[in-house]
This record gives C-alpha cells, structure tokens and sequence, in this order.
C-alpha cells in the first residue's frame, strides 16, 4: 500500500515537471515581444519616397497583426536624414525603435556629409530595391546605351548628365559604374546636380539637360507617354511591362547592378531575439499580397534580405560605393 502511494506520488511529480517543461517551452516559444508603443522613424518629410515604404509597411502590419503592441509612424526629417538617424542612435538597446535606411547612410559617411554608418546600428531587413536608369529624351540622337557611351569616350563633356539630389548619391555612383565600364573617366563627366530626380526629369524633358540617372519612378509615366527613351538599367535582369524592352547595362557588356536600396535599422545593442521578431514580422509584410502589389505597380525589386544576409549585402555595397567614390575623388578619409 505504501509502495502503491509513493508510486503515486512519483507519477504525480513527474506530470508536474513534464507540465512545467512544457509551460516553458511554450513561452520561450512565443519568444520576445513588444511591450510598449513602437516608433517606425522616417528620417524625412511626409510624401517622401522612403515615407510612402513605411507607411504601407506600417499598415500591413498593423491590418494582419503582425505587431499587436501600439505602433506609430513618426517623421523626422532635416540634416538629409541625420537628425532621424540620430534620434534612434539615442535609444540604444531599445527594440521599440526602428528606422528606414537607404544607400544614402552609406554614401553619406563616405563622403563626409554623416558621421553615421550602418555600423552604428543593428540591420534588420532590406524590404526593397528600387532600379537606377539611364534615359533620354525621344527625340534625342542618342538611340541606345551603346550611342551614349561612344559620345561619352569621344568626349565626356559632349552630355550634360542630371542625378538627384546630391553629389555622390546612389545615381552617380551608378553613372561612374558605367562610364569607369566603358573606360571613361567618370571625373571628366559634365554631371548636373538638382534637388531631386523630379526636378531632374524636368529638367530633361525640357531639352536643359542631355540625360537622366535616376531611380525608375520618375521616368515610367514618362517612358509610357512617349516622351522618354530608355537605355540601359542598372539591374541584374530586365523588367516587365513598359521597360520590357530595355536591356540591362550587363547585357550591353557592362557590369553595372546597383540599387537605391530600402532597409529597416535598429539601435545597435538589440538582443537576438529582437532582431528575430521584427525580421519575422517583415518577411511576413514582404509576402503580403499587398506589398507585393505595390512593389510590382513600382517596379520594385521586392526581395527580401533578413538581418544576416542584409549585414553581408550592405557591407559588400559599402566597399563598392567606397571604391567608386575614391574615384571620384570624394571619399574622405
């Protein structure tokens, strides 16, 4: 009878801790999550390019759940972008912030403008990647990437080339990619810098300028109403639609894939399993429907790179823009 009550009570024991384990188990499961309001940082005006990415990702997240805890889109613009980059710097350790960063935090330290680099916070995800082209007007002489390059050899002063909105940024960059290619001087090119690529493509379609390098969403509504020729786009395959028919720099001999790429950052100091959970929620808004539909009406490259592969492609992009910009004789030590 005794034996029978302490067999009992072993049995009872071992549900008991086969219970606790379980219990355990479920909550480390459930992981991390946020515990109070969330602050999506855009570190420019409302409208900009990079506020439109996070206010649908904001959305998708908070129409599926993604993020149960409070949330908000916050605007922090001046400095071209420092002073939102700053603010999350100030939160260190702290996964209830996020910030929308570009090629731009890498330029902008390459080139002095920052003294803020991707080092300084925790890569989360890269959600886009918007294509860089090359285009004309369509009634220019200039009929393909081939014609451009040949005038540009002859002479690199021959075309005034617009970019947007800063020496140094992502569309130049892109344009010494190519001319460097070809075996131009990309120093001795007659770039023309405007405020932004609308101001550009203005400028273009008023015959002031002889070419656009800019990101494509400037030039699709252009290239569709017959005013715009494209010749080349620095991608690693061609698009669909209206820009089926133009071909990659790659195919035209020259190896150019460069991006405007869009990422989210965190504070640097973040634990692992942070970073997990907001890389889980984005690669959830990623393959919305929703997402992508806005990613294919943009003609975006909506891959999408988790934390680890984003620290790997950021840091190869960082070496590469580093490069040309040395080239170019604006990197600064």
């Amino acid at each position: 009878m005794k034996s029978n009550a302490v067999g009992t009570l072993r049995a009872a024991f071992i549900g008991l801790c086969c219970v606790a384990v379980f219990h355990t188990a479920a909550v480390h499961a459930q992981g991390w999550k946020p515990s109070k309001n969330v602050e999506l940082v855009v570190p420019f005006a409302p409208g900009a390019g990079v506020d439109v990415a996070a206010r649908t990702i904001h959305s998708i997240w908070t129409a599926k759940r993604l993020v149960e805890q409070s949330s908000v889109v916050v605007n922090k613009g001046g400095g071209g972008g420092n002073v939102g980059l700053m603010y999350v710097t100030q939160h260190a350790g702290d996964p209830h912030y996020l910030v929308v960063g570009s090629t731009t935090l890498l330029t902008n330290q390459i080139v002095g403008v920052s003294a803020l680099s991707h080092a300084d916070f925790t890569p989360v995800a890269v959600i886009l990647s918007e294509h860089i082209v090359f285009s004309v007007r369509a009634d220019s002489p200039i009929k393909s990437g081939a014609d451009l390059l040949q005038r540009l050899q002859k002479d690199p002063q021959s075309l005034s080339i617009s970019i947007g909105s800063a020496p140094g940024n992502i569309n130049h960059i892109a344009m010494a990619r190519v001319a460097k290619g070809a075996g131009i001087d990309p120093k001795r090119l007659k770039v023309v810098v405007f405020g932004s690529a609308g101001e550009g493509m203005t400028a273009l379609l008023g015959g002031h300028v002889d070419v656009s390098v800019s990101t494509l969403g400037v030039n699709v509504p252009q290239v569709e109403a017959g005013k715009l020729r494209a010749l080349g786009i620095a991608a690693a395959r061609r698009l669909g639609g209206v820009m089926a028919q133009v071909p990659t720099w790659k195919e035209q001999g020259i190896a150019a894939e460069i991006g405007y790429w869009r990422g989210l950052f965190a504070p640097k100091g973040i634990a692992a399993e942070h970073v997990a959970y907001w890389e889980d929620v984005l690669a959830n808004v990623s393959k919305s429907e929703e997402w992508q539909a806005m990613a294919g009406k943009s003609f975006w490259d909506a891959s999408f790179k988790g934390s680890r592969d984003m620290r790997t492609f950021i840091g190869a992009d960082y070496a590469t823009f580093r490069t040309i910009l040395t080239d170019l004789g604006m990197a600064k030590q």
